[in-house]
């Protein structure tokens, strides 16, 4: 037993001299001068600079890289409206890594004061224009990048959009919504579509390509297809 005992004990004291090496080597390293930051790496950008990512990692150089805390910077990153994702490595001994995945422009909602670029989420990006499909008619007077349409208008305008026909969607030039339940397609040199709220998504994509198929190109410009009750489609003009 007592043989026994004394490996126990210099086991516990073996134990307790490596632990004591291993917090001095962790001592050194967090204080090495070797680990400074120095360089940045950007990876997935494309709307935002990477100047712009790491001015708002709001990181300076020099900083030791074991005193940077990655999830607050993540954070930070996060409050980009373009950034969707974001992830921060140490890159041993003095760089550090953003990586990020931004959100894609879906659609271009017009205001009273101009357009701004807006994800399938309803969440604004940026104030500007792109070669997207447009939202016109929305209620609201401006919007703030980075928070999110709640208006329900929005919603049901671009679940209407999403349900409609492969080989119709890629036609609409602009939507118009000004209520859920005045939801119109603008056709490119085409028909105006009076779709109305989206419930019977399905009925109303059958009915527009039965009446568009009944259109020649020229035929279609300046009408009106409704298809607000789906199983009566009409066509009149504007």
């Amino acid at each position: 037993m007592g043989r026994v005992s004394g490996v126990k004990v210099l086991g516990i004291i073996v134990l307790l001299a490596l632990g004591g090496v291993l917090a001095q080597g962790l001592v050194a390293l967090t204080q090495s001068p070797a680990l400074k930051l120095e360089e940045y790496e950007v990876i997935g950008n494309r709307r935002v600079a990477g100047q712009e990512l790491i001015d708002v990692a709001g990181l300076d150089s020099g900083q030791h890289l074991f005193t940077i805390s990655t999830s607050e910077v993540v954070e930070r990153l996060s409050s980009v409206p373009w950034i969707s994702k974001a992830r921060v490595e140490r890159i041993l001994p003095s760089k550090l890594r953003i990586v990020v995945v931004e959100r894609t422009a879906r659609v271009v909602v017009n205001t009273a004061r101009g357009p701004y670029l807006v994800d399938s989420q309803g969440l604004v990006l940026q104030q500007g224009e792109e070669d997207l499909v447009v939202l016109e008619d929305l209620p609201v007077d401006g919007l703030i990048p980075g928070e999110r349409i709640e208006h329900p208008t929005f919603h049901h305008a671009w679940t209407a959009y999403k349900s409609l026909p492969e080989q119709v969607r890629p036609n609409v030039r602009s939507i118009s919504a000004l209520t859920v339940d005045q939801v119109k397609f603008n056709l490119k040199g085409g028909p105006q579509i009076f779709y109305g709220a989206a419930e019977q998504m399905e009925q109303k994509g059958v009915a527009i390509v039965a009446v568009l198929e009944r259109l020649s190109s020229t035929d279609g410009a300046g009408m009106t297809i409704d298809v607000r009750v789906p199983s009566q489609p009409t066509l009149r003009s504007s």
